[in-house]
């Protein structure tokens, strides 16, 4: 019977710890969360020397001269020289496309930016007013009076916070490739169908 309450004792201490050091650890992670999941290069800045801002000019000057030689072409091509496409559309659908890429590609970036901001505050309101101040988690766990099963909820909850953390980097790592993709997406607005966009 004493060793059976000891058994218990010890495992829900360790669990109560292991779920604390885990809440605690979370404290200083959540708040970047969202950025792992909407803009994750600003932690590759901290980790190295890694600027994505030069990755972004070198894909949108290829995007942007890419666009300008498929126009060029198209335009040859179905309005000049009546070897591809359909004349009969207006030369005036494929100018519209035109700009449409090309505003797309410009301000892209910068929509994202604000996207992201809006939603940030969005995610910062919902999240304190669910959980309340994260940064006293840690230390309101730590005085809960530990019986096993307690104990063994905020373990579980824990690793969710971990298993939830892991997650928001892949579709971080997922969105930044989407992001780099866009203005290469835009170049099918020069077509009826869109195409990829």
């Amino acid at each position: 019977m004493v060793v059976g309450v000891l058994i218990a004792t010890a495992i829900s201490f360790l669990f109560g710890y292991i779920a604390q050091a885990i809440f605690t650890w979370f404290n200083g992670v959540y708040d970047v969360l969202f950025w792992n999941a909407f803009a994750i290069e600003i932690n590759f800045r901290g980790l190295s020397n890694f600027s994505i801002s030069g990755l972004y000019n070198a894909i949108y000057g290829f995007a942007i001269a890419i666009l300008i030689l498929c126009f060029v072409k198209k335009m040859i091509e179905v309005y000049m020289a009546w070897s591809n496409g359909d004349p009969e559309v207006s030369p005036l659908t494929v100018v519209v496309g035109f700009v449409k890429a090309m505003i797309i590609m410009i301000c892209f970036g910068f929509i994202y930016t604000q996207f992201a901001w809006i939603c940030y505050d969005l995610y910062q309101s919902i999240f304190m007013g669910m959980l309340g101040n994260v940064q006293t988690m840690g230390v309101t766990i730590g005085n809960v009076a530990w019986n096993i099963l307690g104990a063994f909820f905020y373990l579980i909850i824990a690793i969710y916070m971990v298993l939830i953390y892991f997650q928001t980097i892949t579709r971080g790592i997922e969105m930044l490739i989407l992001r780099l993709a866009i203005p290469f997406a835009c170049i099918g607005l020069l077509n009826s169908d869109r195409r990829s966009f």
